[in-house]
């Protein structure tokens, strides 16, 4: 069995990442883009059919499948904002090379 102190030692990090605010607690995992642009593609396919249901509900005199496709209109939408938000990436890799490209292109061109 570990020793008492190696056992709190281990629970340590554990404490203080559940004391930090959710926004420095966060990790990131590494996803081959490939994989996101599937499942964009058949989030895509899920809107589509949800339109043509979202038309067939609105024609539809039952009560309880307008219900249903008000329902399934309303989580489509919240997935693919979800699914969307996933495939971003922070603006800061986007821009953060440009300090330096811009301070080589003015040495390049003598404008120090």
């Amino acid at each position: 069995a570990p020793a008492p102190a190696a056992a709190a030692a281990a629970r340590a990090p554990a404490a203080a990442v559940a004391d930090k605010p959710a926004s420095e607690a966060e990790t990131t995992v590494r996803v081959d883009t490939a994989r996101l642009d599937d499942i964009m593609n058949m989030v895509g396919e899920l809107v589509l059919v949800r339109n043509r249901l979202v038309r067939l509900g609105l024609n539809s005199g039952d009560e309880a499948m307008q219900k249903a496709v008000s329902n399934l209109d309303v989580v489509t939408a919240d997935l693919q904002t979800a699914v969307m938000k996933t495939r971003m990436q922070p603006i800061k890799k986007v821009f953060g090379r440009f300090p330096r490209l811009v301070r080589d292109l003015a040495r390049q061109l003598k404008k120090e």
